[in-house]
């Protein structure tokens, strides 16, 4: 199964409006359930499942790995397969100004964060898709825009 990115909606099934409970039966049991430096909760399943951040019993970040099986897509596009270099022109169609921040690109229109995509280091490479209004938000005015 293809892992479709619906941006500021969810991943598939896992919607941000997804409790708890229903990460489990959709993932089943996490290998990992841990609190973050920030307090959150962190879900993770394995690296070929989407781990998940909850804030007060609301997801607020969805994470991918380049092992996701079945892969990602945005509106078709293979977000870890892809060249980057056509990746990034791609998303940056979709999204408009793309910025950039401690080596993270942000995607505001499109809700998600990527790294390991322009910097060489595919090592990296992580995709983590956020709620509407979280904590990239906040650090917008610190962001340098970034163009491909």
């Amino acid at each position: 199964m293809s892992w479709e990115i619906n941006s500021y909606v969810g991943l598939n099934e896992i919607k941000f409006e997804c409790s708890i409970d229903d990460i489990i039966q959709i993932l089943g049991k996490p290998v990992r359930d841990k609190t973050t430096p920030t307090g959150r909760r962190r879900l993770q399943f394995s690296e070929r499942k989407p781990a998940i951040v909850f804030e007060k019993e609301n997801i607020v970040e969805i994470s991918l790995l380049p092992q996701i099986d079945g892969g990602a897509t945005y509106h078709g596009e293979c977000i870890f397969s892809q060249e980057p270099d056509l990746l990034l022109r791609f998303l940056q169609n979709c999204n408009g100004q793309i910025y950039e921040r401690n080596g993270f690109l942000i995607l505001f229109k499109l809700g998600f964060v990527l790294t390991g995509f322009h910097d060489d280091d595919s090592n990296q490479k992580s995709l983590v898709m956020f709620r509407r209004n979280f904590y990239w938000n906040a650090l917008r005015n610190d962001m340098a825009p970034i163009n491909f």
